[in-house]
């Protein structure tokens, strides 16, 4: 009976432990849950202030990106004006002109259609009147500016009937108030365009550059009339099937004068070079393969040993300047033992040299061509000796 107590108390006893056991893990589990939900929390905290701090940055960056844009804008319109005062202080006073003689003349078209079909079409006569004119100053002006070289003649020839135009509708205007109205109405409708034409429009050149427009025109023209002179001097060239071609003689001529011939020749195309054909082409590959074996005869490289030049009797030396250490043309001549070293030495290199013409022996040692003839056949013939022994 005591044991069964025993066992009953021990099994309450590790019941006991066992629910303290899992209180405590419980505990600490509540704990660590805590622990973890407290850095995450740190963790979003830190993210979310990262986050704002880029935010912040890109804001800051993107007004300083706006600051420099307008920075940049003030100072790139601050440049335009610098470079172009005169060009708006022009374009300011065309415009003042322009809002003065426009609605003088739609008043004055109101009353001279007013009895039309469409009275309102009077008020479009300042388009007739102001804006013609002012569209060819500008198509004057565009072409200037992109084709610098060419011809804007009809376009000034507009610019000057359409001034003409509204100078004198102005006037008619003006003269129903007085002389004085005609001729201030008149002025003040083209003072724009004329002004727009002389310092905007216009194409101030130096000195030097009318020089050379003029140098250029006058070429340019007798160039034409040469051309036109070969034409007309040019022989014909029938073909068998009729058909015609022109034939030039080339060479340099004078334009006549007068009764004259229309082109002079001053110079014989005979004596004058004239392009390269297929026979010069010919003749430079002839003299290249004449060369070419010239050198191949200097130069023979058979498998044997070479014919050597008979050996010629050395210059016997003068007495006040020995030959092997005296001076010629001006250079030390150097001793035959030491060309005999040196030619020694370049056979170690170049085995081949024994079977060398003379000439090229003596441009390698830079010596005379007897002295390297003399060498080469000394080598030759010792080898000859040895190989009879």
């Amino acid at each position: 009976m005591s044991s069964y107590k025993e066992e009953l108390r021990k099994d309450r006893a590790a019941r006991a432990e066992q629910e303290r056991a899992d209180r405590l893990a419980e505990a600490e589990q509540r704990r660590r849950d805590r622990e973890a939900e407290a850095e995450q929390r740190r963790k979003d905290a830190a993210a979310a202030k990262a986050e704002a701090r880029k935010d912040q940055r890109e804001r800051e960056a993107r007004k300083a990106a706006r600051k420099a844009a307008r920075r940049a804008a003030v100072k790139a319109v601050a440049a335009t004006i610098g470079e172009n005062k005169v060009a708006l202080s022009i374009y300011s006073i065309a415009l003042v002109s322009f809002v003065m003689s426009a609605p003088a003349m739609a008043a004055y078209g109101d009353r001279i259609y007013v009895g039309s079909a469409w009275a309102f079409t009077g008020w479009l006569l300042p388009v007739v009147t102001e804006l013609s004119m002012w569209a060819c100053a500008f198509a004057v002006h565009h072409r200037r500016r992109t084709a610098p070289g060419a011809s804007v003649f009809w376009l000034q020839v507009g610019v000057a009937l359409a001034t003409a135009l509204a100078a004198g509708l102005n006037a008619m205007k003006g003269i129903t108030v007085g002389w004085d109205a005609s001729v201030v109405m008149g002025v003040v409708s083209i003072a724009g365009v004329l002004l727009h034409q002389m310092a905007v429009a216009g194409q101030p050149r130096s000195k030097a550059e009318r020089a050379e427009a003029v140098i250029a025109r006058q070429a340019a023209r007798k160039v034409e009339k040469a051309r036109e002179a070969a034409i007309a001097d040019a022989a014909v060239e029938i073909t068998a099937d009729g058909t015609a071609r022109l034939v030039f003689e080339p060479g340099v001529y004078r334009l006549g004068r007068d009764r004259g011939p229309r082109l002079r020749p001053t110079v014989n195309p005979l004596d004058r070079p004239g392009p390269r054909d297929v026979m010069d082409d010919e003749i430079a590959a002839l003299i290249a393969a004449e060369t070419a074996r010239a050198e191949q005869r200097d130069e023979p490289d058979g498998g044997g040993v070479a014919t050597a030049e008979p050996p010629r009797p050395e210059t016997p030396s003068r007495s006040n300047r020995p030959a092997e250490t005296g001076h010629r043309g001006g250079r030390p001549t150097r001793p035959l033992d030491a060309l005999r070293a040196e030619f020694e030495a370049l056979l170690q290199t170049q085995p081949e040299a024994a079977r060398w013409s003379a000439r090229r022996i003596a441009r390698e040692l830079r010596c005379g061509k007897d002295k390297a003839a003399r060498l080469r056949d000394e080598f030759n013939t010792s080898i000859r000796r040895k190989g009879d022994r």
